[in-house]
């Protein structure tokens, strides 16, 4: 009998350990010795090159649009709508001419981006002479106001349809992640640098949405940092982890410090909620990496803590204030259920509702729950669209999040933010800040285009 023979068949027929259906026994696959998914490199230099360049012009401009007061004026929606339109545009082009086989942005937009659609789609509607407003033509009271807000909608699916077709290679997902972490701690440098009498605010308008920047820049920049130290400290190279480590814990400490220099309780609290999720997620052991930051946190909170613990003394009659506020916004939901008073519509109709005990001095322009604003102004219908598509986005992050893949951080840092911001929505509206939400939907498409398994195909 040749035994040599009989080992060779017995190789063959055996499946390659890749192939098999389970790990060997007693042999843990972490994060770091799972297999790489095929990277999708486009093998072709000039649309590599292109995708550089607009992940350099989505840096530019999620970097210079706070400091025109957060964003928030319809300018700096057209500006950004035709700069990352065109350049989305030029990117398919490029695509259809040198890889027609390849997916369009489009391509993947399915399930909770189809959902996410509905807003817009609903916002046209409002607009156009349907009768859906009783005695007016139109749903929406002031459809001009609706027009530039759809401007601004616009700008936000160009934005993130660009960041998901930049980040399908995961290595400039990977970059473009640190980019947005230095976007964040160069904004709460020079806000320190500017400082501010009732709480520094940056480039926006109200300490509560540069707080709102700041701590998503802060869960960001934990995800990356915690996940790269503890793949760095296997490496051996301890000099440079250690480094590099005490760099990026600076660079932290100055976010936790311009976040409580802001004095914005509800900024403090969402971030606080973001790193629990964030502790919560992390692998078995790993929680003992957050010592070092929960320790830089509790120094930044006697740094910078002092305006937050001054305003907490007023929690009381500003909660007042806002239950009153909402009690006349459910009077608004409930009026028009369904068709909604139109896209940005709240300060003109909220002038039909406001009425004492809610104070006549002040300008009640936002409804200070971006909730309760979203139903106010698209109906309870449409105006859910966008809170059920973020929840399905962060199942499908949790799911991912228990397989061995490469990719963690940036999952972990959209689900972090997703929550951060879900529970600074319920107090404050951020997201209807543009500066805020440009920088959210980066973000997300981070977590769910970046951290995807496999190429633009496997990822639809």
């Amino acid at each position: 009998m040749d035994f040599d023979e009989l080992e060779r068949l017995r190789r063959r027929r055996q499946p390659a350990l890749a192939d098999a259906p389970f790990p060997a026994l007693g042999r843990v696959q972490t994060e770091q010795e799972a297999p790489a998914s095929p990277e999708p490199t486009s093998g072709d230099p000039v649309v590599s090159f292109a995708l550089d360049l607009a992940a350099g012009l989505l840096v530019v401009v999620l970097f210079v649009v706070p400091f025109f007061s957060g964003g928030h004026l319809p300018l700096v929606w057209g500006a950004v709508a035709l700069l990352v339109g065109s350049t989305l545009a030029l990117c398919q082009t490029l695509f259809l001419v040198r890889q027609p086989a390849r997916p369009g942005a489009l391509a993947g937009i399915r399930g909770p981006f189809r959902l996410a659609l509905v807003m817009p789609a609903f916002a046209f509607v409002q607009i156009l002479p349907l009768g859906l407003g009783g005695e007016a033509s139109t749903a929406s009271i002031s459809p001009d106001t609706a027009l530039i807000g759809l401007v601004r909608l616009a700008s936000v699916v160009f934005l993130f349809l660009l960041a998901a077709t930049v980040v399908a290679d995961r290595r400039r997902a990977v970059r473009l992640g640190w980019a947005l972490f230095a976007i964040a701690v160069s904004h709460a440098v020079l806000a320190l640098a500017k400082g501010g009498p009732d709480g520094i605010t940056g480039g926006f308008a109200n300490h509560n949405s540069f707080a709102a920047f700041v701590g998503m820049g802060l869960i960001l920049g934990i995800a990356l940092v915690t996940v790269q130290s503890e793949r760095g400290a296997n490496t051996g190279a301890k000099a440079v982890w250690l480094a590099e480590r005490l760099w990026l814990g600076l660079a932290l400490f100055v976010l936790a410090v311009a976040l409580f220099s802001s004095g914005s309780r509800l900024g403090v609290v969402s971030a606080l909620c973001g790193g629990l999720c964030l502790a919560a997620l992390r692998e078995r052991g790993s929680v003992w990496s957050f010592l070092p930051l929960g320790f830089g946190a509790l120094v930044a909170v006697i740094l910078g803590g002092a305006g937050l613990l001054q305003r907490a003394v007023l929690l009381g009659p500003a909660t007042q204030t806002r239950a009153e506020l909402y009690g006349q916004v459910f009077e608004m939901i409930r009026a028009r259920p369904l068709t909604g008073w139109g896209l940005d519509s709240f300060p003109l109709a909220f002038e039909l509702a406001h009425r004492p005990p809610v104070s006549s001095g002040l300008v009640w322009d936002q409804a200070h729950n971006s909730y309760l604003s979203l139903w106010v102004e698209m109906g309870l219908i449409a105006g859910s669209a966008p809170m059920v598509a973020l929840i399905w986005c962060g199942m499908g992050l949790l799911r991912e999040n228990r397989s061995p893949r490469s990719g963690k951080a940036l999952r972990l840092a959209a689900l972090g933010v997703l929550v951060t911001e879900a529970v600074h929505a319920l107090g404050d509206f951020s997201l209807e800040i543009a500066g805020n939400l440009y920088f959210f939907v980066a973000i997300i498409a981070l977590g769910l285009f970046g951290a995807a398994p496999g190429g633009t195909q496997e990822r639809r």
